[in-house]
C-alpha cells in the first residue's frame, strides 16, 4: 500500500506490509524509503530511543529536524531488533568514524551491517550481512552555486564532465549524481567529507551505471566498490555504496501506518 501522507506524492518502490523476520542473503542489499515528517507515530519511536539518542533529539530546535532524527533511529531500532529477535528498544547502538552507527556490546555479535539517510522529508535505510554500506539520498532542487561547490568538492575530471553538459535539468542531474555517489561512499567508510570528496571520481553522466572510477588515482582501489543509483520517489536521488559485489538489491517503502508501533 502505498503511503500517500509521507512524502506528498506515491513512492516509486513498492510498500512493504511488515519488517522481515531474517536477515538479507549473502550478497543481498535492502534499501527502504519512509517518511522523516513530524506525525502520530513519532512519539512511540521516541519510546525506543536510548538516553543518549533521547538527548540528542531533544537538544534539536526544530521539530522538523526531530522527526527526521526520531524516525530514522527509531526504525533502525525497530528492523534491527526483529532481525536479533529482540525488543527494540534493547538493541545496543554505537558509532564509529565520523558519527556512522554500528551495533555494539552484546548486539555487535550478529553481522548486520546498515546506514541511514534522509532529505526534505524522506529517508532511506539499507542493510546488508555481508559488507560494509553506505547510503545517501538528496531531494533534486536548484543549486545556485553548482560550479563553486563542484569546483571545490569534485575531481578535476567531473568538473570538466560538468561544465560540458549545456542543458541545466542535465547538469543539475549530474551534479546530484555525483553528490550522492560520493557521500555513499564517505558513510560506508566512516569518513567525514573531510577526507576530501575531490580524491574520488564517480561516473556522473546520464545513461552511465553508476561506477567509482578511481580513488586517490588508483582504478585499482575502486574496483573493490560497488555503487547503486537510487530513485526512491520523484523528485529525490540516492546512491548505495558496498564495498563487495552487490548480487541483489531489494527495494521497498516503509508506511509508518502498516508497522505495529
Amino acid at each position: 500500500m502505498a503511503d500517500h501522507a509521507d512524502s506528498g506524492s506515491l513512492p516509486s518502490w513498492p510498500g512493504l506490509m511488515d519488517l522481515p523476520g531474517s536477515p538479507p542473503r549473502p550478497g543481498e542489499v535492502w534499501v527502504w524509503s519512509f517518511s522523516t515528517t513530524d506525525g502520530a507515530h513519532i512519539p512511540a519511536l521516541e519510546k525506543l530511543l536510548d538516553e543518549h539518542e533521547t538527548l540528542r533529539a531533544q537538544r534539536l530546535r526544530s521539530a522538523r529536524a526531530r522527526a527526521e532524527f526520531v524516525s530514522g533511529r527509531g526504525l533502525v531500532r525497530m528492523a534491527l531488533g526483529r532481525l536479533l529477535n529482540r525488543y527494540p528498544g534493547s538493541v545496543r547502538l554505537s558509532s564509529i568514524g565520523n558519527g556512522k552507527p554500528v551495533l555494539a556490546g552484546d548486539s555487535a555479535t550478529a553481522a548486520l551491517h546498515f546506514n541511514i539517510a534522509h532529505s526534505h522529508g524522506m529517508g532511506l535505510l539499507a542493510l546488508a550481512c555481508h559488507a560494509e554500506l553506505g547510503v545517501d539520498i538528496e531531494k533534486i532542487r536548484p543549486v545556485t552555486d553548482m560550479d563553486a561547490l563542484a569546483r571545490r568538492y569534485f575531481h578535476p575530471n567531473e568538473v570538466t564532465k560538468l561544465r560540458g553538459l549545456e542543458n541545466e535539468d542535465a547538469r543539475r542531474q549530474a551534479f546530484f549524481h555525483a553528490w550522492t555517489r560520493k557521500e555513499a561512499f564517505l558513510k560506508a567508510t566512516g569518513a567525514g567529507i573531510g577526507f576530501g570528496l575531490e580524491r574520488m571520481e564517480v561516473t556522473l553522466e546520464a545513461g552511465q551505471p553508476a561506477r567509482l572510477i578511481q580513488i586517490d588515482g588508483c582504478e585499482g582501489e575502486a574496483g573493490h566498490w560497488t555503487l547503486e543509483h537510487l530513485a526512491p520517489n520523484s523528485g529525490w536521488m540516492g546512491a548505495l555504496a558496498l564495498k563487495a559485489p552487490c548480487l541483489r538489491l531489494v527495494t521497498g517503502h516503509i508506511g509508518w501506518d502498516n508497522l505495529s508501533l
